[in-house]
């Protein structure tokens, strides 16, 4: 699988001269877990990773980036079921039976020094709307609604308004078709239907400036987006290639609100976007535990993957 960033990590670790094993999704990850174990004396979780065999208690340290254990499952063809719903069944409990096997190797991984652990990959976003409120962060106000009628209440008493998904982007590409969305502006025109799917929608903030901010285990790496002067871009992804990124003093009170939030979120890492407005306040937006951090270091000279490195090799648990 190919990640810069994480190609960044793994050049500091050699450059360091330190041992390592690198898991890579539909490379080395087919059937990880080899043995589970439990004895009178000890409890083991083996790996079998490129034909060699690990305890999860050889490794110190455990960062898990994007990828995740795949474990085989055979198919209805060779089960040879047929008649009924039996073929339907025996999936349904295999899969059962391999979602435990997962649900333990990730609760393994939190009981080791870790950063991010795969069952928090796909942070739920309204959770972490709900916690960043609870933390004392502003968001903007937010509803998601199917009908017309309350979409219209709200553009009216809020003004301008945006619209985005509730949790991930749709994204397609092939050799024909290229599509995706991102964050739309809304008005009382956007829509003539009654009626539609679940959809998000949130006041707009008059924006100053977008802030990308990388939480590792504490610390803080910001970096403000300037789009072009002429842009007037809701979505400023669309102007990514033309946008300036200049390293950004984050306020200590935010500072502390966002790791109660990180914490909150049981999250080591991640990416945050928060926009701050014409009048200096501080609005979150999202946060993104496996979003890439390759650009925020390169344009600001933050050097995060040697950080990266230097936590997995000196070993630092979260503060409180």
């Amino acid at each position: 699988m190919e990640d810069p960033s994480t190609d960044k990590v793994c050049s500091w670790l050699n450059y360091y001269n330190k041992k390592f094993v690198r898991i890579n999704n539909f490379d080395n990850n087919l059937d990880l877990v080899w043995n589970v174990v439990f004895t009178d004396s000890e409890t083991r979780l083996q790996l079998k990773i490129n034909d060699y065999t690990f305890d999860l208690e050889d490794f110190d340290y455990i960062w898990c980036r994007r990828g995740y254990p795949v474990f085989g499952v055979p198919g209805e063809s060779s089960l040879n079921l047929r008649t009924n719903n039996i073929a339907l069944k025996v999936n349904q409990h295999l899969s059962n039976e391999i979602e435990t096997l997962n649900n333990y190797f990730n609760f393994i991984i939190d009981t080791k020094q870790h950063i991010n652990n795969p069952g928090h990959y796909n942070s739920n976003k309204l959770i972490a709307l709900f916690k960043a409120q609870k933390a004392g962060l502003r968001v903007p106000e937010t509803i998601i609604t199917q009908a017309r009628d309350e979409l219209l209440s709200f553009i009216e008493s809020k003004g301008e308004c945006i619209t985005k998904n509730i949790q991930d982007n749709l994204n397609y590409y092939d050799s024909n078709y290229t599509f995706g969305h991102g964050t739309m502006d809304v008005n009382i025109d956007s829509s003539d239907s009654d009626s539609f799917l679940y959809s998000l929608f949130q006041n707009k903030i008059d924006k100053k400036y977008e802030l990308r901010i990388f939480y590792l285990l504490g610390e803080f790496y910001a970096s403000a987006a300037l789009p072009p002067c002429d842009s007037n871009e809701t979505d400023i992804r669309n102007t990514n290639r033309k946008n300036r990124h200049v390293p950004f003093n984050l306020p200590l009170k935010i500072k502390e609100k966002l790791h109660v939030f990180m914490q909150d979120m049981k999250l080591e890492s991640g990416s945050m976007d928060v926009i701050v407005d014409k009048n200096n306040d501080y609005w979150f937006l999202e946060v993104n535990p496996v979003g890439q951090f390759d650009f925020l270091s390169g344009k600001n000279n933050f050097y995060i993957e040697k950080e990266i490195a230097k936590t997995l090799i000196n070993g630092r648990n979260i503060s409180g």
